[in-house]
């Protein structure tokens, strides 16, 4: 299940199709939202003198990655509506 939702959350990343099921997965997406949420946290702390380096890189990645979802998610919820 973890391995689906992270292979999901990479095509996201890399700007391809993702086909989310949140359906079976709603569980395993909520724990990742969550831990995703909590590096984003992290974040606010990046211009401190002691930030690393990683975490900055995975700040970006986490908002990249909440804003291509909520595209993928708005454009779901068009076509469903179109239906």
């Amino acid at each position: 299940m973890f391995s689906e939702i992270l292979r999901q959350e990479w095509r996201l990343l890399t700007f391809r199709e993702a086909r989310i099921d949140l359906v079976n997965y709603k569980y395993g997406f909520l724990f990742f939202a969550v831990l995703a949420t909590w590096i984003a946290g992290i974040g606010r702390y990046w211009d401190h003198p002691d930030a690393h380096p990683v975490l900055l890189i995975l700040y970006i990645l986490a908002c990249v990655r909440a804003w291509k979802q909520s595209n993928s998610l708005m454009r779901d919820a068009r076509r469903v509506g179109a239906a």
